[in-house]
């Protein structure tokens, strides 16, 4: 048993094995496979993209590392797959957010490895219709939060694709089957998972799954219903979300609206600090200076004291320019007057001002 279970250490199980499958299919002809001669080095890759949700630390580095080992050798590996984790930094996690709604020929991320530590807040639909669930969640909530990352509104592509494993062999798996079955009934009845059945579904599974009871579960959670009473309970609470749902895809469509404007006028932080600092620079005047930032907030500047430029006029200080503003009076025009504004006249129509 022991060299059995030597010689299977580090060898890509069924999963591995088709989705590797999957991806050379789908996206890259130069995926390796386990058992076959490697491809040419150099093969292109497909603009699809492709989201892997993992449930624990382990499978992520376990799948992560025969992913890499996999594409080794196609067209810029390096910068093909990304991971979004517990640990990942937030800064990290914009830039990896960025890249993966990044248009694919601009940037080359292809597959995102996320644990549920992606599974809310994140929006990944821009370019990616396809998702892989590695390991299938206990809880019908979180996997309805994952399919959520690109199963939602701005989804420029037609069909969304969730795929999932199941071992046919293994009872565990067919209470799976019955549960992703479930969820999608409820999806469709109610639009969503209300949250009192699913806290029936996580009852029903609370004692984990043992393999003579198996069957007697997966039944059970086929035939989870709602009586009316809760079903109108559940119904508002989904209208309620419903709503507070509709707003956030509105933010989400204004900040997509900003973000494509700002693209097409080529608009940013620096090229706005840098054409500022130009125009101050023309006048005669000190460019833009970094001024004390607190921490975590976007960098501030300083804008520099005009009065103090080269070639300024000194009398438009700002205690001789609050002078002048407080000696100015209204004054009227003589609406009577029919000659032109304009070349001779200008001096009578100046002299309509009370002196």
């Amino acid at each position: 048993m022991e060299q059995v279970a030597d010689h299977a250490r580090g060898q890509p199980d069924a999963r591995v094995r088709y989705l590797l499958d999957w991806i050379r299919r789908q996206m890259c002809p130069g995926v390796a496979l386990p058992g076959q001669p490697p491809p040419p080095p150099g093969a292109k890759w497909t603009d699809l993209r492709l989201l892997i949700f993992t449930e624990y630390d382990d499978t992520r580095r376990y799948l992560v590392e025969m992913l890499r080992t996999a594409i080794a050798q196609t067209d810029l590996a390096e910068f093909r797959i990304e991971v979004y984790h517990g640990p990942t930094p937030l800064d990290k996690r914009e830039a990896i957010k960025r890249a993966f709604n990044e248009h694919p020929q601009k940037h080359p991320v292809r597959i995102l490895v996320a644990t549920d530590a992606a599974r809310e807040g994140i929006n990944l639909q821009a370019h990616c219709h396809n998702l892989f669930h590695f390991d299938v969640p206990w809880n019908p909530s979180r996997l309805e939060q994952r399919n959520g990352r690109i199963d939602r509104k701005l989804q420029p592509s037609p069909e969304v694709f969730c795929h999932y494993f199941v071992y046919t062999q293994r009872p565990e798996d067919r209470v799976l089957r019955a549960l992703a079955r479930k969820t999608e009934t409820i999806r469709k009845e109610l639009g969503s998972l209300a949250q009192v059945l699913e806290d029936r579904l996580a009852t029903t599974l609370r004692t984990g799954i043992r393999h003579d009871e198996a069957d007697r579960l997966a039944a059970e959670i086929e035939v989870q219903q709602l009586d009316p009473e809760r079903r109108a309970a559940a119904e508002e609470e989904l209208e309620a979300a419903r709503e507070q749902k509709k707003l956030s895809e509105q933010i989400d469509l204004l900040r997509n609206r900003i973000n494509d404007a700002s693209k097409w006028i080529g608009l940013d932080m620096d090229r706005l600090r840098d054409t500022l600092s130009c125009s101050l620079e023309l006048l005669g005047a000190e460019p833009l200076k970094q001024a004390p930032t607190p921490a975590n907030t976007p960098t501030r500047y300083a804008f520099p004291n005009l009065d103090t430029r080269h070639g300024a006029d000194p009398s438009w200080s700002p205690a001789n320019a609050a002078w002048i503003v407080s000696q100015i009076r209204p004054f009227s025009l003589n609406t009577s007057r029919t000659t032109p504004l304009l070349g001779p006249n200008w001096t009578s129509f100046a002299r309509s001002f009370p002196p």
